[in-house]
């Protein structure tokens, strides 16, 4: 955890309660549960208490005896849903001076951080990854599966849709838009998707392609156990647009 020199434990904890209080988290009682115990466990220097097993005992109240990470993605789920209210109130809420809280991709250690009074904001210049011109999503593909399979694939479809939103900006929904690039922008940048289903497991095929050219820069596939659940769709968007956003080098 890292804890900003100008933020004592006192405060961490008062932070945590205020951002909990806000209206991103309104009604949120699991959430409030599991950021009390990550803060808890983070001040108190516990790293073991914020591995996906422990959280999954504390915070899920899954049973020792039956419970495996590795085939239960609920913790991971809850998680991502905490890191993305987080910094929603981080956007819309915090001033500068306050304190926020954040939670890595890639880690369930909290990092809190008195945001800065006076930041020096520089102008960014666009690039590939963040012009809303240079990022579409085709609708994914059964290629074999049952209707059950299809009816995921779309749900599958909303949940990438909306955690790509939220990592890149406007994305556009279909084929991207031109036939070629103009001037200054880049080159527009297509995620293709498919999905296979048998017996025993569930793979999403996902390649990133550049339009018009249909040059494959990324692909990588992801398998699970064919569960057709809410939460497995959440989680495997989750973990898509993961992928994606380290082979962009985004933060």
């Amino acid at each position: 955890m890292s804890l900003d020199d100008a933020v004592s434990d006192a405060q961490a904890r008062a932070a945590c309660e205020h951002i909990l209080s806000s209206v991103v988290f309104a009604k949120a009682r699991l959430m409030g549960r599991l950021l009390r115990y990550l803060v808890d466990q983070a001040l108190g220097g516990n790293v073991r208490g914020t591995t996906e097993y422990a959280i999954g005992l504390e915070v899920l109240g899954r049973k020792p005896a039956d419970y495996s990470p590795g085939e239960d993605p609920s913790v991971r789920v809850q998680v991502g849903r905490l890191r993305r209210r987080l910094e929603t109130y981080g956007t819309e809420c915090a001033r500068p001076g306050d304190v926020v809280i954040r939670i890595p991709l890639g880690s369930y250690l909290p990092i809190i951080e008195r945001r800065p009074a006076q930041p020096d904001v520089a102008p960014v210049e666009p690039t590939a990854a963040t012009r809303s011109d240079a990022l579409a999503i085709r609708p994914i593909q059964v290629i074999a599966g049952s209707a059950a399979g299809q009816a995921f694939a779309q749900g599958l479809q909303e949940e990438l849709l909306n955690q790509m939103v939220q990592a890149f900006g406007p994305v556009v929904l279909g084929e991207a838009l031109g036939e070629g690039r103009s001037e200054g922008k880049a080159e527009p940048r297509v995620i293709v998707s498919t999905l296979r289903i048998d017996p025993t497991r569930l793979r999403a095929s996902v390649c990133l392609m550049e339009a018009p050219r249909q040059r494959v820069t990324w692909a990588q596939q992801f398998d699970q156990a064919p569960n057709f659940s809410i939460l497995e769709q959440e989680a495997l968007a989750t973990t898509i647009c993961r992928a994606l956003k380290q082979h962009l080098a985004l933060p």
